[in-house]
């Protein structure tokens, strides 16, 4: 009975691991393409992006050759960069 209760526990956190890293990789792949969509169409257009994906960007930061994005959303965050096309 001990064995059945311990796999069961097991199974339960192996569930719940893969479960959050599958948010984080979500909200990862958002921050991803949002910086890209920022990088070739403009901040209006990440913004409305973002909006339909369901994600707060947080910050925008540009420099000369890059785009930087902050995004949230169901308390989990994400940071990604982009160059800008030339």
């Amino acid at each position: 009975m001990v064995w059945l209760v311990v796999t069961i526990s097991g199974v339960a956190s192996i569930t719940r691991a893969t479960s959050v890293v599958q948010q984080r990789a979500e909200m990862q792949m958002h921050a991803d393409v949002i910086a890209l969509a920022a990088a070739n169409y403009g901040d209006t257009a990440a913004r409305d992006f973002a909006a339909s994906l369901h994600v707060e960007v947080m910050a925008m930061i540009r420099t000369t050759n890059t785009v930087t994005v902050r995004v949230k959303a169901k308390q989990q965050s994400a940071s990604a960069t982009a160059f800008q096309p030339m």
